[in-house]
């Protein structure tokens, strides 16, 4: 099983979110747990015994064709793992966007304090 945590945002955001891949790693201790996390996210889960691999994606928008070519180079990297769960914790209109284009069998989208579940069944 592979799963994909979106955890984009600073370094606090990413500390504070860093219990949910704790606890994923207790529920799925098989499965290859991958977080994508901007540079200094990147860092804080560097240190974590609970990520297997981390994808860090350089948001600054100092010059936007790089900006856009970051995110369609982090889009295909998303295409190609093909994760069975992904779950987006940033929310944000970036990681939206990325969470649709993923083909991940199952997905948890938190955004606007609403949590969103698809490919779950019942």
């Amino acid at each position: 099983m592979k799963i994909v945590v979106i955890m984009l945002g600073l370094f606090g955001d990413v500390l504070i979110r860093s219990p949910v891949l704790r606890e994923l790693k207790k529920i799925y201790p098989d499965a290859e747990l991958v977080a994508l996390a901007d540079p200094i996210g990147a860092e804080v889960l560097a240190m974590s015994p609970d990520v297997d691999r981390i994808i860090s994606m350089n948001r600054k928008r100092d010059k936007r064709t790089i900006y856009f070519l970051e995110k369609i180079k982090v889009q295909f990297k998303l295409l190609r793992l093909n994760p069975n769960l992904l779950i987006d914790l940033y929310g944000g209109p970036s990681s939206r966007a990325m969470s649709k284009l993923a083909r991940a069998d199952q997905k948890i989208l938190v955004h606007s304090g609403v949590i969103e579940v698809k490919g779950f069944s019942e």
